[in-house]
């Protein structure tokens, strides 16, 4: 290109610019009639936690639960623990929301608290959360996997949780990898696994997602199957997906929403990686199960990897080069050292290596005679 044709360029630019042509995303999503909760995946979280009546959850989990809550309100002697396991984004911590609305519909004078582990960073908040317990009739607890002193926490302070119902929430890895200490602590626990959508409640989340767009919602719902396939099911990843869809139609400059926006999307969100997990070697598997479970608490580095499987340095390396190029892991260099962690978009998928080992239902009780 000429000289002369990137100054002309540059200058109708800048002259439309000047006259007020500009258009960034907000702008852009307005004029598409998209509504601006779709900026970001917070936002559009927060609208649905604001529109749980419409959401197509787990009627059966729900019933079971409200079961559960009816069944305590006449018999707080007799506590329970029930434990809701899934993958990363699965939908937990909107289960636990919708409890909590739910009961304050029908018990207004019923104590009940909302506690998410990940938000406690420091030991007064503890120590006033761990008080406070002591005033509630029912505890949500989400995030539990958040709090690598979780199990310390209730056999010290065992007390405090005596005759409540206690609700929480784990990710299926450490809900597996920890499984007998939170039997031998919660012995009369209740474990329910929550699913990955179908392919019908995902077009329900869609409809949702789109209920205030102003535009073709039936062109937009056309392509429901394609997020429900590069997503998995998987609640967040699918909200994701569709989220990044619509920005990168703002990128490519596209009339309307299209196909290729949303395989751009899956590509950049690495989903496409999928069905290259199930392909892997179990000792592949193996390392990523590892460095997940690991990454909980500490960095992961390669000693830690040699000394669990007792492999040389020289075998650890390689499986980890192999992975990394796969794009499975993320390399960290920190001085001369190197931590790794799991591709975050990954993240859900790998879990589910754990619910298919873990067999939640046989190793653990689910409500009975309630």
């Amino acid at each position: 290109m000429k000289n002369t044709d990137l100054r002309k360029a540059f200058k109708l630019s800048y002259k439309e610019g000047k006259d007020g042509k500009f258009e960034n995303y907000m702008s852009w999503l307005e004029n598409q009639g998209f509504p601006n909760y779709l900026l970001n995946y917070n936002l559009t979280k927060k609208y649905l936690f604001h529109n749980l009546e419409y959401l197509a959850l787990d009627l059966d989990l729900i019933a079971k639960l409200g079961k559960s809550v009816g069944y305590f309100i006449n018999n707080q002697d007799d506590p329970i623990h029930i434990s809701l396991v899934g993958v990363k984004g699965s939908g937990k911590t909107l289960y636990l929301n919708t409890i909590l609305s739910l009961i304050k519909e029908i018990e207004d004078n019923l104590k009940v608290n909302y506690i998410d582990w990940q938000n406690v960073d420091n030991p007064e908040k503890l120590d006033e959360i761990l008080n406070d317990s002591q005033l509630y009739n029912i505890l949500l607890f989400d995030s539990c996997e958040k709090r690598k002193d979780f199990f310390n926490i209730f056999s010290s302070k065992e007390n405090y949780f005596k005759n409540k119902l206690i609700i929480s929430s784990w990710a299926v890895d450490t809900f597996f990898y920890n499984n007998d200490e939170i039997l031998n602590l919660f012995p009369n626990i209740n474990t329910y696994y929550i699913n990955s959508l179908t392919e019908k409640n995902a077009e329900s989340l869609l409809d949702i997602l789109v209920q205030e767009f102003k535009g073709d919602k039936q062109d937009i719902l056309s392509f429901n199957s394609f997020f429900f396939k590069y997503s998995g099911g998987n609640p967040e990843m699918y909200i994701r997906l569709f989220i990044k869809s619509v920005k990168k139609q703002f990128l490519l400059n596209l009339d309307e929403f299209t196909l290729e926006s949303i395989n751009f999307a899956r590509d950049e969100m690495n989903l496409s990686l999928i069905t290259e997990l199930e392909k892997l070697s179990n000792q592949h598997k193996n390392f990523l199960k590892e460095i997940l479970i690991l990454s909980r608490n500490q960095k992961v580095y390669a000693s830690k990897l040699i000394e669990k499987f007792n492999l040389t340095k020289a075998t650890v390396s390689y499986h980890l080069s192999q992975l990394k190029e796969k794009k499975f892991v993320i390399y960290h260099p920190e001085g001369r050292s190197i931590f790794y962690t799991i591709n975050p978009n990954l993240e859900p998928y790998i879990q589910i290596f754990f619910r298919t080992e873990a067999k939640l239902n046989d190793k653990t009780r689910n409500l009975q005679n309630l």
